[in-house]
Order: structure tokens, then C-alpha cells, then sequence
């Protein structure tokens, strides 16, 4: 058998894209493909063909102890070689300092008898391997967005629910909720938008200082909260609740006391001293909370929340209240004798009403004038609370008609002495406005269950 001339080879590998050349098993070059040699030409290496019987394996050595990827390059051959791999690959940068550049590299050995032979061939990969950068470069660009709109969401979601619980608490403060509820709603909403910090709306009522609503706090550090509110407020340290006094001006911002920082946020900046404060720490850090809107709006609620019980309980107390003789009225009279009758029927107990009408009022505001018959009532009013006990109430029912529920009295002789201890207070003459005046009663007496058992069925019996 004849041995094909070199030429057909040459041209084999001339034809080739990647830049391929032949090793031996010493890791010398044989022979080199077109490619290859243009690729040295471009580059200014020496003459390709100078590349012929250089060791390719010692010039990979050496590059190795710079570079990372020549090392994984060299190691490669040699397995190959020493015939422990068929085969090996990698990819492996190539940059020039006019672009950069990436090549895929494959050892390939010659199969069968003979001297070992390795085809190594380094495919330019880098239009491909530039896409796939892109890609990866996009991925985390998209991967970012969504990270970033993720976020964004949840802190849409998170505002939304903030505000939905701002417009609750409103409801809340609509529906005439008592305060500490509606505080309490305040401070659970702030602790539940910032998670892991200590909340507490400290109010200052005459003089005391109270924590009114807490969040995220538990129980046993309730105590020292409200102790190092007070010292963070620049206050007298406490030794018992009633002790938290407020005497000094607030001070908004952050404060630190007891290793444990505060952020101090008044809640009626115009007050003097200030109606409350919203206090927040977080008992676990010695960072302080970040002043974020949210605590200033908190602060407005909160004092939205205060004035509206204020105003409401002054609204309700002269609903229920007479202003000329200071006493409950009648609507506020009959909301009690419902509730005597509830007490009644469930211990099965009795009391008594009763109810005064003055003589010839009339005759006093024509006589004397408006004037001198409301201060006849006051005084009328006086002498009714000195004779009732502390367990009853008198009250004022309009006019000239007061009456006085008895729950004292359980039984009508009981009743009627009550009623006869008036009848001679009223035999001292009143000195109204320089005036002295004689005045008489009428008195009725109805008894619980005996003589009805309904409100307004007692008082129209009594009358």
C-alpha cells in the first residue's frame, strides 16, 4: 500500500475555519492550518511557520502561570495525552487591544496505533459568546426591573393598605369609638408598616403622662417604654404610673436614653404642655427609626382622634346634662332609671323614684326676673344632693321639676323619709340675689317593681 502524499491533508485543513494545528506526543507542532497562520499574521506573532516545532504545550505552561485559563488549557493536553480523556474543550478569552474576543478550544487524539497525535483547534466564538452576554446582561437588567417593580409593588400595596387603615381609624373616629380604641388602632397600624418598632402614643391628661396605645412591644417592656419615654421627653424619671409628670416643653427629634434611641414626634405642637407625643423605637437596635411621613400623619390622626373625644365628650356631657342647676338632665335621668330597671330585675332588688315640683315658680321669674329663679334652682339643686345619698341620682328634668333616683331606698317608708327630709329643708327660706324667698314643694313617690316597671311608667306614676 502506497502512503497518500501530505498535500491532500494540507488542504483538509486549509479548508478549516478554526485555527487547527497537529501535536505530537511531546506536545510539538507539526503542522498548522491556514487559519491558523492568518490568525498569527494579524496579530503580529512571529512568521507561522516559525510555529512549526515549537512546543506548544511548554508555551501553554508558561502563559499558565499568568493566566487562569492557560492553566485549565494545559491540564487539559495532558489529559488528553496521557490518555485519560478522549477529548477536551473550554472556551477561554483572547482579548486584543482592539476588541475583545472569545475562542472555544478542543484537543481531539488520533485513534489507533502509532505515535500519539493531537489535533488542538480554537474556534472564534466570539459573535456567539458576545450574544450570550447580551442575553445574560439583559436577563439581570429584566431580573433588576422585576426586583425593582416587585418592590415598588409592595410598597404601592403597602401604602394602600395604610391608607385604607387611615380611612378605618377616620370611620372609627366618625363612629364616636372610645379613644383608647381608636389609639390603639393607630399605633398598630404604624407597627404593623414598620415591623420590629416599638410604638406608643404617650398623651399628657392634667399633668400625667400615660401610655395610651402600644404596638409590637410585649407586656413586660410596656414599663421600661413608658420610663424611657419619659426620660427621652427630658422628663422627672417615674417612680410609679402616676408619677409620669409632664412639666417641661417637647422636644421633636431623636433622643437617646437608657441605650435605646427614640424618635419623638409631638402630636399638638400648639399645646401648652403638649396634649401627647408618638414615641418610636425599636428595643432591639441602637438605630433610630427614620422620621417618615407616615409618623407625621400618624401624629395628625392622633390629634384629629384626641380633639374629636374632646369635643365629643363635651358634646355628650351637655347633651345629658342640665347647665342651669349643673345636674343630669332628663334624657341622662331616664338613661339611668333603664339601667336601675335592667339591675333591678336581674338581682331582683327595688328603689324608688322621686320627683319635686316647686310652688309658684312662675311668680318668682315675673317677681324677681330669669335671673333670680336660675339661681333659685341652683340652690333648690344644692339642698337636693346634700339630703340624697352618694349612691343616688338628682337631676333636673326641666322647669321646676327635678327628681331624684333612690337606689338607696328599697322600701317606700324609706322612700318617703328621704322625701320628708326635703319637705323640711324647705322650710329655710332661700337668699337668692338679696332676695329672701319662701318656697314650697310637691313631692311624688313611685317604688320599683311595685308600682311599675318601666321607666317612663315610673316617673309618670311619680308625678
Amino acid at each position: 500500500m502506497t502512503t497518500p502524499s501530505p498535500e491532500p491533508w494540507r488542504g483538509a485543513l486549509d479548508s478549516l475555519t478554526a485555527h487547527v494545528a497537529l501535536l505530537d506526543g511531546e506536545g510539538t507542532i507539526l503542522a498548522v492550518n491556514l487559519a491558523w497562520r492568518k490568525f498569527a499574521t494579524h496579530n503580529d506573532l512571529p512568521h507561522p511557520d516559525a510555529c512549526i516545532g515549537v512546543n506548544y504545550l511548554a508555551v501553554c505552561e508558561k502563559a499558565a502561570a499568568q493566566e487562569s485559563h492557560a492553566a485549565t488549557i494545559t491540564a487539559g493536553i495532558h489529559a488528553v495525552l496521557d490518555g485519560k480523556r478522549k477529548e477536551f474543550f473550554t472556551s477561554y478569552p483572547c482579548h486584543s487591544p482592539k476588541k475583545q474576543r472569545w475562542f472555544m478550544l478542543r484537543v481531539t487524539r488520533f485513534e489507533g496505533p502509532g505515535p500519539a497525535r493531537l489535533v488542538v483547534a480554537h474556534e472564534n466564538i466570539t459573535a456567539p459568546k458576545a450574544a450570550q452576554m447580551r442575553a445574560t446582561r439583559y436577563a439581570k437588567e429584566l431580573e433588576q426591573a422585576n426586583l425593582t417593580l416587585e418592590a415598588q409593588a409592595r410598597e404601592l400595596a403597602k401604602a394602600e393598605q395604610f391608607e385604607e387603615g387611615l380611612n378605618r381609624i377616620l370611620e372609627l373616629i366618625a363612629r364616636n369609638e372610645i379613644l383608647e380604641s381608636v389609639l390603639l388602632e393607630i399605633a398598630l397600624l404604624i407597627g404593623h408598616q414598620h415591623q420590629g418598632l416599638c410604638c406608643a402614643i404617650v398623651l399628657n391628661q392634667r399633668g400625667s403622662l400615660g401610655v395610651a396605645a402600644m404596638a409590637n412591644g410585649p407586656d413586660d417592656e410596656a414599663r421600661g417604654f413608658l420610663e424611657n419615654s419619659a426620660v427621652a421627653l427630658g422628663l422627672p424619671h417615674p417612680k410609679n404610673d402616676s408619677e409620669l409628670m409632664v412639666s417641661g416643653e417637647s422636644a421633636q427629634g431623636t433622643k437617646f436614653a437608657n441605650e435605646i434611641r427614640f424618635l419623638v414626634i409631638p402630636i399638638k405642637k400648639t399645646s401648652d404642655p403638649p396634649a401627647g407625643y408618638l414615641a418610636l423605637t425599636d428595643p432591639r437596635s441602637h438605630t433610630p427609626p427614620v422620621a417618615v411621613p407616615a409618623f407625621e400623619r400618624a401624629a395628625s390622626l392622633t390629634a384629629i382622634a384626641i380633639d374629636h373625644a374632646a369635643l365629643y365628650e363635651k358634646f355628650s356631657f351637655q347633651a345629658r346634662h342640665d347647665s342651669v342647676a349643673d345636674l343630669p338632665n332628663r334624657a341622662r335621668f331616664r338613661e339611668l332609671i333603664e339601667q336601675a330597671v335592667v339591675a333591678g330585675k336581674r338581682q331582683n332588688i327595688s328603689f324608688a323614684v322621686l320627683t319635686l315640683n316647686l310652688d309658684r315658680f312662675g311668680s318668682v321669674n315675673d317677681t324677681y326676673g330669669h335671673r333670680t329663679g336660675d339661681v333659685l334652682l341652683r340652690q333648690v339643686a344644692r339642698r337636693l344632693v346634700q339630703i340624697a345619698n352618694s349612691e343616688d341620682t338628682v337631676a333636673r328634668l326641666g322647669g321646676d321639676e327635678f327628681a331624684i333616683l333612690l337606689c338607696s331606698c328599697q322600701t317606700a317608708e324609706a322612700a318617703e323619709l328621704i322625701g320628708q327630709l326635703i319637705c323640711a329643708s324647705f322650710e329655710k327660706p332661700f337668699t337668692v340675689l338679696d332676695n329672701e324667698l319662701h318656697v314650697t314643694c310637691k313631692i311624688g313617690i313611685t317604688l320599683f317593681p311595685q308600682d311599675a316597671t318601666e321607666a317612663t311608667a315610673l316617673v309618670r306614676n311619680a308625678n
